[in-house]
């Protein structure tokens, strides 16, 4: 079991920034939180929660979730503190079936970190363009 530690992501600025995800523990539904620590507001700092969630039958598949929230803020004209004007947000489901090996579930998390590596997958996001 991976061990709740700091957390370093870069972002995709022209000269990447690295950005801090400190851990804040888990809540009471079992999901642990991190929170950037680039943010001097707390309505606008970026997160991320990673849960396992487990059923009680032995065939049902596990569920690792991972959210990532990046809040869109403004300080308006004559203001001191941020608005919230909306949260980008990616979500990403990895349903397991229990019979799975370590290999099919390292590489189905291969195959999704190679994916969301791929200008391919980099322009339908970032450009918000449609498959054709």
């Amino acid at each position: 079991m991976p061990a709740v530690t700091t957390l370093v992501l870069n972002d995709a600025q022209a000269t990447p920034v690295a950005h801090t995800y400190n851990p804040s523990g888990p809540d009471k539904d079992r999901v642990s939180w991190w929170y950037s620590d680039q943010s001097e507001f707390p309505v606008a700092a970026p997160s991320l929660s990673i849960s396992l969630k487990r059923s009680s039958g032995g065939n049902d598949p596990l569920r690792h979730r991972f959210h990532f929230a990046l809040p869109m803020v403004e300080i308006p004209s004559g203001e001191t503190y941020p608005v919230l004007l909306g949260t980008n947000r990616c979500h990403i489901d990895m349903i397991i079936h229990p019979k799975s090996t370590k290999e099919d579930r390292e590489t189905i998390l291969t195959f999704a970190s190679q994916f969301l590596a791929l200008q391919f997958a980099k322009a339908i996001v970032g450009n918000s363009e449609a498959v054709y």
